[in-house]
């Protein structure tokens, strides 16, 4: 990050620049039987679920690699 950015600037910048690492498969995994869980329990359809992106971005890596 370079020096002398404000707050506001060090935030945009991160924002801008970082990436967020892709899921291992473990993490895929346990991603998939917690969606079930929460499709099943709540008696939602995939078409229910969006990636975080979609409705509130903070970051264009976010949830990218998630799969469902």
């Amino acid at each position: 990050m370079p020096k002398g950015l404000s707050d506001v600037q060090q935030k945009r910048f991160f924002n801008d620049h970082s990436v967020y690492e892709a899921l291992t498969g473990a993490q895929q995994m346990s991603f998939k039987y917690l969606l079930e869980e929460l499709l099943q329990t709540l008696s939602l359809e995939k078409a229910d679920v969006f990636r975080h992106p979609t409705v509130s971005r903070k970051n264009v890596t976010e949830a990218a690699t998630a799969e469902w």
